[in-house]
Formats: C-alpha cells, sequence, structure tokens
C-alpha cells in the first residue's frame, strides 16, 4: 500500500492516509471487541488532538523533511535509531528496565546502526 501510495502523492500526504487508513481499521477491531465510547471530558480530547499534531505529524514531517536531504543509508540508520533513542529516553525518564530480551534487541539495533553506518557508500558532495 505504502509504494502505491508513494507512487502516487507526496509523502506527508502518503502517510497522512496510511495513518487514517490504520486508525480506522483499529477503530473497527475495538468496535467489535470491547466496544468505543467517544465521551471523554475536553481535556482528553485536547490531549489527543495534542498527540496527533505535535509528537505525530510534526514528527514524520521533519523526518520526511530530513530525508529529502540524506542518502538512503543515513536514512535506514535514522529509522533503526528512533526505537532505540525512544526506550532510551524511557529508561532515563521514568526509569523503565530492560529485560534480557530488550537488551539483546537493543544489541542488535546497536550492531545493525554500526554495519550500515560503516557499509554506507561515501556521501557526494
Amino acid at each position: 500500500m505504502s509504494r502505491l501510495l508513494a507512487n502516487r502523492y507526496p509523502p506527508l500526504l502518503s502517510i497522512t492516509i496510511a495513518v487514517s487508513i490504520g486508525a480506522a481499521l483499529l477503530m473497527a477491531v475495538a468496535a467489535a471487541t470491547v466496544g468505543v465510547t467517544l465521551r471523554y471530558p475536553w481535556a482528553a480530547w485536547a490531549l489527543l488532538l495534542y498527540l496527533g499534531l505535535a509528537p505525530t505529524a510534526l514528527g514524520y514531517a521533519l523526518f520526511y523533511l530530513g530525508v529529502q536531504h540524506t542518502t538512503a543509508s543515513e536514512a535506514s540508520i535514522a529509522s533503526l535509531a528512533e526505537p532505540l533513542t525512544s526506550t532510551a529516553l524511557a529508561m532515563v525518564i521514568f526509569g523503565e528496565q530492560l529485560g534480557t530480551l530488550g537488551l539483546l534487541g537493543a544489541a542488535l539495533l546497536l550492531g545493525a546502526i554500526v554495519f550500515l553506518y560503516r557499509s554506507g557508500s561515501p556521501r557526494v558532495r
């Protein structure tokens, strides 16, 4: 689906369509299994709006803006570093603990990042 959208629409519109379809599918599954309510206080709606706009939409917009100015190797390294960075922040800010599998996953991600960084082609300037 991403390839079909990428050939027809600009990157930010493509991700907006894909995320909207994913949200609709998740809403349908939630409605069929546990039910859905729309009765939230205004503060909850404001928080949901903030979460949708600031970290999600702005994050994707900045990511796509940055990817336009990088090589494919650099973009893949940035994509791999994101979950590792968010995990490290959760450990530092919230005191989260990683289990054995989490540490193994972090080591694998670090290894992949190092491998991609070292094997990437030199950038032509």
